[in-house]
């Protein structure tokens, strides 16, 4: 960047003193633009970096894992994957997979559920800015006991 800066102050030989050729001028303030550029550079590079790192950094996370059978480890369709107390939620799909897009970062508690299966809450799950953070599940099979139904005719 430096060169096309001074390519015009050499064309012109506006710092070509008596006895100089442009050359030999522009090549001394080509050193000493350079070194201070440089400088310059250097800490506007720094500051730029710290900045647009502060400004481009996330502060949402995602939520992914798989549920599966405990028993069989086979995966497990339609699970209900809630985040407890929030709105955001996911169900799994044909392989047992789920995803949460855009949790803000923090402390959650992660509830699984499906008919025929106990209900598993992990808590104190970790969702991390920028970050996907897995979390599996392996849910235990439970009877289904409903109380009689009585038709009276």
């Amino acid at each position: 960047m430096w060169i096309s800066v001074l390519a015009p102050f050499h064309e012109l030989n506006l710092l070509a003193g008596p006895g100089d050729d442009g050359v030999t001028a522009a090549s001394n303030v080509m050193k000493t633009f350079h070194f201070s550029f440089g400088i310059f550079t250097s800490k506007t590079l720094l500051i730029a970096l710290v900045s647009s790192n502060t400004l481009w950094c996330g502060t949402l996370g995602i939520l992914e894992g798989k549920a599966r059978d405990k028993a069989t480890r086979e995966p497990l369709p339609t699970v209900n994957v809630l985040i407890v107390g929030t709105t955001y939620g996911a169900t799994t799909d044909a392989q047992g997979n789920y995803r949460i897009n855009n949790l803000r970062a923090g402390l959650y508690s992660v509830r699984f559920s499906i008919l025929g299966y106990k209900t598993v809450v992990i808590e104190k799950v970790t969702v991390i800015p920028d970050v996907r953070t897995e979390l599996n599940a392996d849910l235990e099979q439970s009877a289904i006991e409903l109380e009689p139904v009585i038709i009276r005719y």
